[in-house]
């Protein structure tokens, strides 16, 4: 049925023709009319883009061009010529009598345009447009489970599909979205989607194998198959297997059962993302449908035959064969896992299975895993132990190790989770050795506990709501691992679990999307389901507040984007609320902070810290500038004379330096944009790049700096060209000199 038309007046015919628009309010729309040629037109003045006031905007040739960021629309259809845009709103219009009359009543779909607006986000890897699409979707009361379904639709049809990192993103933060704060919901899955249209962006169309034409193959036969192509890396081989047993009837165990058995025939599989993948597939099937089976399991084909396989590497063969302790093991695992059937529900050996799988006997680790599963231990229990010592890991990562080993711990813990979930769908004695590979891996790890961090335990001394206050002030600066570990361990000694998961999961969000850290986090979640009230609980939920402390902050970038999207949704313009300015950004940080808190301890870098702090402040201060942040160990300021700038940063570099700090400074002159107490634009990352291009004690400054002091008698050296990562083209930099 088509829409009843409501024609209300807008105004005279000579008023519109006599200043070529007319911008006038009706029934809450801000509406412009335009006279074009013979015809008025009829569009809602808000840029679909930013909202933007069109009025404001040109009109040549029946193509209205937006003056802020040149978004195109044919006048008469309101269609965009930038898909980045979408299609500006026009409304029907009829003359009667020299008087304009509009019809605003809604033409379309809201929901299905969304949709179609999200297809296109993902198509052409456009965040804002993805952003602005579920943000709508969602405020409309849309099932984030469609969204959730257009996402796995297309990523299983582009890139790595479920063998990648963005689908597994995509299934974390579905997985994680019950506990989320309700408004933290849609940036879940914004994050989700625009991990997908990532891996997607520049890869060719997938096309899934057709199946064997055959009618009904033995599925015993394919999952035998699909082990032999796996273990001779036949990835076409393997898919068709998968294709023809799912298009054939197999069911969702059937299919848990032929592919969980082959990630599990070599050990510990691409340092266990195959695993993980596989169990992600599964999850994201759960929620779209199984209906999905087909081109999502089939896409894991590859990454099964191209795997890294442990039993190849020299850490699992020398000086101790590891992977002899585990074939041996794998020959009596059928009778232990036979022999405790009838003893299920007995065993109470989980804290000393623990501490063995923790210890430095790998042959004992595997001898009392053998043990665990005779005396009636559920192999889905074994996982969760096993799990567990996986996470007392990175619970007790002390930050003397090397920053990269966070993920050697990390990849343990989740391999092990997710063989855990894997044993839930399928717990087969094939399985099972996945839990094996798990605790050797945990062995493998133990040199990441040396000295091992204390982990803290709760005394119910602070009051929660204190500290759900203090934990996102911890994730604003770098390496407080220790702190957010107190913090978790004190909050859950009173306060509510649910409302801590929340917390954690907002700081997650607001930090631009890491693949690992997102791992980390969604599988504590799902550990700690598990562990409810228990101190094992709170060690997974510490593990996981030291992993997110650690890699936080960061720069928050896409988090930038989706504050627009929820902003344009309330309405509010953008456009207004920034003031454009010329200043002079100076970026300092501290060269080797890492390592130099690591050597003073956490106390004592605290306290150089707050020095350090307090010097700056009070030097940005005398050199009249104006400091907008801190974050960890670096600082931005602004100024308005580029001189002072400089010679702020040669007071802050040489009083630095009487504490024992070293700096390096990076000084770039442009416009920026002032939003409350922060600032933003191109200017600011670029004094950024500059600063980081930076030697220890240098202050760098760009050509504009260069030609604005000039006369001034600060002497510059040059330092040649350079590519500054993200921005474009080659920028000439100057060192100052003493």
């Amino acid at each position: 049925m088509a829409p009843a038309e409501h024609f209300i007046l807008a105004a005279r015919v000579d008023d519109v023709r006599s200043q070529g628009r007319l911008l006038i309010q009706a029934d809450g729309h801000a509406v412009v009319l335009f006279a074009d040629g013979d015809h008025i037109y009829a569009v809602d003045n808000r840029c679909p883009h930013m909202g933007f006031p069109l009025n404001q905007g040109s009109l040549k040739d029946g193509i209205l061009t937006c003056h802020w960021h040149h978004a195109r629309f044919d006048l008469a259809t309101g269609g965009t010529f930038d898909p980045w845009a979408d299609n500006v709103r026009v409304f029907p219009v009829q003359v009667r009598d020299g008087e304009v009359w509009i019809d605003l009543s809604p033409r379309e779909d809201v929901r299905a345009h969304q949709r179609e607006r999200l297809q296109e986000g993902l198509e052409r890897e456009i965040p804002l447009v993805i952003a602005k699409a579920v943000v709508t979707l969602l405020s409309a009361g849309d099932d984030p489970s469609e969204s959730f379904r257009i996402g796995l639709e297309f990523g299983s049809q582009y890139g790595p599909a479920a063998g990648g990192a963005g689908f597994t993103i995509h299934t974390c933060m579905m997985n994680i979205m019950p506990v989320l704060d309700a408004e933290d919901r849609p940036r879940a899955l914004y994050h989700g989607l625009s991990a997908i249209a990532r891996d997607a962006a520049g890869a060719p169309a997938r096309f899934v194998l057709r199946p064997l034409p055959i009618s009904r193959p033995a599925f015993p036969s394919l999952k035998r198959w699909f082990r032999q192509f796996v273990e001779v890396r036949d990835a076409e081989g393997a898919e068709r297997c998968i294709t023809t047993a799912v298009r054939t009837g197999a069911d969702d165990q059937q299919m848990a059962e032929m592919l969980f058995t082959a990630a599990t025939d070599h050990r510990y599989l691409s340092i266990g993302h195959i695993v993980d993948f596989t169990n992600k597939a599964f999850e994201a099937l759960d929620i779209a449908g199984w209906q999905h089976a087909e081109a999502v399991l089939s896409s894991l084909a590859r990454a099964y035959a191209e795997a890294d396989r442990s039993e190849e590497s020299n850490a699992w063969r020398h000086p101790i064969d590891l992977v002899e302790i585990l074939e041996s093991a794998f020959g009596d695992l059928p009778s232990a896992i036979e022999s405790g059937r009838g003893q299920r529900g007995q065993w109470a050996g989980r804290s000393s299975l623990v501490t063995s799988v923790l210890g430095e006997d790998p042959q004992a680790i595997a001898d009392v895993l053998l043990e665990a599963l005779r005396q009636g231990c559920d192999p889905v229990d074994l996982a969760g132990a096993v799990t567990y010592a996986a996470a007392l890991r990175i619970a007790r990562f002390p930050t003397s190790n090397e920053f990269t080993d966070w993920d050697t711990a990390l990849h343990t813990f989740t391999y092990a989770n997710a063989v855990q979930q894997a044993l839930r769908r399928t717990p087969s004695a094939e399985v099972v050795r996945g839990v094996f590979d798990a605790a050797m891996s945990v062995y493998l790890d133990r040199f990441l506990n040396v000295p091992p961090a204390r982990v803290p335990e709760p005394n119910g001394a602070e009051d929660p709501e204190a500290v759900l206050t203090k934990l996102p002030e911890i994730f604003d600066r770098q390496q407080q691992v220790n702190e957010a570990a107190t913090l978790v361990a004190q909050y859950l000694a009173n306060g509510d679990a649910n409302r801590l998961l929340a917390a954690l999961g907002k700081a997650l969000l607001r930090e631009d999307r890491n693949f690992h850290t997102i791992q980390a986090v969604e599988a504590a979640f799902c550990q700690f389901e598990d562990l409810r009230g228990s101190p094992e609980g709170t060690h997974v939920l510490v593990a996981a507040g030291r992993y997110l402390a650690a890699h936080a902050p960061t720069m928050r970038a896409q988090g930038q984007t989706y504050q627009f999207a929820t902003r344009l949704n309330r309405g509010e313009r953008l456009y207004e609320e920034t003031e454009r300015v010329l200043a002079t950004i100076l970026f300092m940080d501290i060269v080797g902070s890492t390592e130099r808190a690591a050597a003073l301890g956490d106390r004592r870098w605290r306290d150089l810290l707050a020095s350090y702090q307090n010097l700056v402040k009070q030097e940005v201060t005398r050199h009249r500038g104006r400091n907008i942040n801190f974050a960890g160990d670096g600082w931005l300021a602004t100024f308005d004379g580029t001189v002072r700038a400089i010679r702020c940063a040669q007071a802050v570099i040489e009083a630095a330096r009487r504490i024992g700090l070293t700096l390096r400074a990076g000084i770039h002159t442009g416009e920026i944009e002032i939003a409350g107490d922060g600032v933003a634009g191109m200017a600011v990352h670029v004094g950024a790049r500059v600063a980081s291009s930076a030697q220890p004690g240098d202050v760098l400054v760009t050509g504009t700096v260069r030609d604005m002091v000039s006369g001034s008698g600060i002497r510059l050296e040059d330092r040649g060209t350079h590519t500054l990562k993200g921005v474009p083209g080659e920028w000439q930099l100057f060192a100052v000199t003493r």
